[in-house]
């Protein structure tokens, strides 16, 4: 047994050994990232100080002097925007007036092509007129034909009458037989 309180006491000291060096570990560990969390500790300290020093300079007259400066240039960009406004508005308008007077000659030409168009219709119908009276005087002349060739048949009166498209030609070569 007693082996086995010297096996317990071996034991024990090599427990402590290990804690000891595991403390030892931590300890580096522990330094490591305190040393890290001071850097960035640091490092935020420096922007702060910038960040104050830049607050400094703002005195009341430069934040003025900003002010004036920034509503300067935006009272110039309105300026512009209304001038581009304007012109746009006076494009707009001419636009307007162009297409009124587009309007106003598209009516005109309209009525003027209405009234060409009466007047067409209006000659259309008196050449139909015409070609109607023109086809009643062509059967009229035909009529006036046949009656004139049945008038002066050739057993009635002893003359030639030879009908050639418009022409009449009365040849009288014989003499009357009584």
């Amino acid at each position: 047994m007693e082996w086995i309180y010297a096996l317990a006491a071996i034991a024990s000291a090599l427990a402590a050994v290990l804690a000891w060096a595991a403390k030892l570990w931590w300890g580096k560990e522990y330094t490591a990232s305190k040393n890290e969390t001071i850097k960035a500790k640091d490092a935020q300290i420096e922007a702060l100080k910038a960040q104050i020093d830049g607050l400094k300079e703002l005195t009341p007259m430069k934040v003025r002097e900003y002010f004036v400066s920034v509503k300067t240039q935006l009272e110039e960009y309105i300026e512009n925007l209304k001038q581009k406004l304007d012109e746009a508005q006076s494009k707009i308008d001419e636009q307007d007036n162009h297409i009124e007077k587009l309007k106003i000659d598209g009516n005109q030409y309209e009525a003027k092509f209405k009234t060409v168009q009466d007047a067409k219709e209006a000659l259309e119908t008196i050449k139909k007129q015409y070609e109607h009276k023109m086809e009643l005087l062509e059967k009229e002349k035909e009529d006036i034909l046949s009656l004139i060739t049945k008038v002066f048949e050739p057993t009635r009166f002893p003359t030639s009458i030879t009908i050639m498209g418009d022409k009449i030609d009365i040849d009288k070569t014989e003499k009357l037989k009584e």
